[in-house]
């Protein structure tokens, strides 16, 4: 065979017949390693996943803010003393006010409960920020105004007919700050953490690697014979 004549269909069918066994044997032992790594070597890792709403008179630039604020939790390994679980998600869902936050663990059990627990932290951070800003909208408001007039009008005034009155607005003034207020942060889907992992994908990884074995090990046989046909 020449320089630079190349290694057709018959030939490549003839190495691999003749090598057979020992790609078999390449392609088991890559499946077999990866069966191990799978079961005895990688870690499991489970996914919980929750859905926070933030209320819809908070603006959206307001809303972008929180879910930085929120990203800066996420980070790298070599920062965390457990790298297996971890906050590992915080996403604004597109169009909406819904932040999507997951969060990764070494069982069920663990990813639920810690994500639950990060969960509830952050929806308080949320809130903490929520209402200082609306404490401030507040302050530029009509309604605050009034609220301070009122208890002037109040201390320097006795008139039980007037006050009856200014007890009156002074209630409806209350209600509209309760509702200011009491705009929060909102779990609205919890999800259960499935028995299965999410990580390693056994299934996948055997087979992919299945392949793998037996592409490399009949590459390297024909490409061998191609070698030292053509030296």
């Amino acid at each position: 065979m020449g320089m630079d004549e190349g290694i057709g269909i018959k030939e490549v069918l003839e190495v691999i017949k003749a090598k057979k066994i020992n790609i078999s044997v390449i392609t088991l032992l890559f499946t077999f390693l990866s069966i191990i790594y799978c079961l005895k070597i990688a870690v499991p890792i489970y996914e919980y996943n929750a859905l926070i709403r933030i209320p819809e008179s908070i603006k959206s630039k307001q809303v972008n803010s929180l879910v930085e604020i929120l990203k800066n939790d996420i980070k790298p390994d070599y920062m965390l003393e457990d790298k297996y679980n971890k906050l590992t998600k915080v996403n604004l869902l597109r169009d909406t006010s819904l932040i999507e936050i997951t969060w990764e663990g070494t069982s069920p059990e663990k990813a639920e409960y810690q994500g639950l627990m990060y969960v509830n932290d952050a929806m308080a951070r949320i809130d903490k920020i929520i209402v200082l800003d609306q404490k401030k909208e507040w302050k530029n408001s009509v309604f605050y105004m009034v609220e301070k007039d009122l208890e002037n009008i109040k201390y320097n005034f006795v008139n039980s007919s007037i006050n009856e009155h200014l007890t009156f607005l002074e209630n409806e003034i209350q209600l509209q700050k309760k509702e200011v207020f009491f705009q929060k942060a909102e779990l609205i889907k919890s999800s259960c953490v499935f028995d299965k992992p999410v990580r390693p994908k056994t299934l996948f990884l055997v087979v992919g690697t299945f392949f793998l074995g037996l592409i490399l090990s009949s590459t390297f046989f024909i490409s061998k014979y191609y070698i030292k046909n053509n030296i």
